[in-house]
């Protein structure tokens, strides 16, 4: 889980993180898009989970 705050997102999102219940042993992480902008966190997220496999 400390990946996930080591990524170069927004701070509102990792509040998000921090703020969600887990479901099983999975801590959800979701980005509401409303922004061009924001394509840099969802494709670092990605990119972290890809490395993750």
């Amino acid at each position: 889980m400390a990946g996930v705050f080591d990524l170069s997102i927004t701070e509102k999102i990792k509040e998000s993180v921090r703020q969600n219940k887990p479901v099983g042993k999975l801590i959800p992480l979701s980005i509401n898009v409303t922004d061009v902008n924001q394509l840099k966190d969802i494709l670092a997220k990605i990119k972290y989970k890809k490395k993750l496999k």
